[in-house]
């Protein structure tokens, strides 16, 4: 079965890909430094039980304008400004990075499952993830991941598959300005657990050797 993926900085056809070989060191290296700032936002969302997107707009003015009013409240100001003081240190950018604050909980969200039952569960940093056909990596760059520029998309064939996951991918990418921290994160375990939302886009998650056939000529 051939299957399709959305990449930057294509190999040449006929390359053979093998994931425990090829994964994102900097990625990692990034997210293992954000751990800090990533978790204080997801507690302070929590305890404090107001939205992400309020947290972000206190820091962020100019970028993010608060949906609700704001809150004096002097222990919830006091940890805002710890995450600021942690968001210069790390000199996190929001604009490109809050995608580890969704790794972050979706790692939460592995862990605590793999934890309390005996399933095995996909390292997102360790995998590769493909689509079924053009029109879903087409729906998943336009309407989901619109900020990533000039990409290709790559035909496959897997060889041999040591691990293989089908998940609805609107769970990782579908939020609401309103959601707290506890609501990314159940969305986050409805993605791991293989609920589908009304509108899925499904993407297969895939540990193994796959062999690039063709790059696929569209304009993204």
């Amino acid at each position: 079965m051939t299957y399709y993926k959305i990449v930057q900085n294509p190999k040449s056809v006929g390359t053979i890909i093998n994931t425990e070989e090829s994964f994102d060191s900097e990625r990692i290296d990034r997210f293992s430094k954000l751990n800090n700032l990533l978790r204080l936002i997801y507690d302070v969302s929590d305890l404090d039980n107001v939205p992400i997107h309020y947290i972000i707009s206190q820091i962020y003015p100019t970028l993010f304008s608060p949906e609700i009013a704001i809150r004096y409240d002097l222990s919830l100001l006091d940890n805002i400004e710890k995450i600021k003081r942690e968001i210069h240190y790390t000199n996190f950018n929001i604009s490109s990075e809050f995608k580890y604050f969704n790794d972050f909980v979706l790692n939460k969200a592995r862990y605590d499952l793999m934890l309390n039952s005996n399933i095995s569960l996909p390292d997102r940093f360790k995998s590769h993830y493909f689509f079924e056909s053009l029109e879903e990596c087409f729906d998943y760059y336009y309407n989901l991941n619109s900020v990533v520029t000039k990409c290709v998309i790559i035909e496959v064939e897997f060889i041999d598959q040591n691990r293989i996951y089908k998940m609805d991918n609107t769970y990782l990418t579908s939020f609401e300005n309103h959601y707290t921290s506890n609501e990314f994160y159940k969305h986050a375990k409805d993605f791991l657990i293989g609920k589908i939302s009304e509108n899925p886009l499904f993407e297969i998650i895939f540990q193994g050797r796959y062999k690039i056939n063709d790059h696929v000529s569209v304009d993204l």
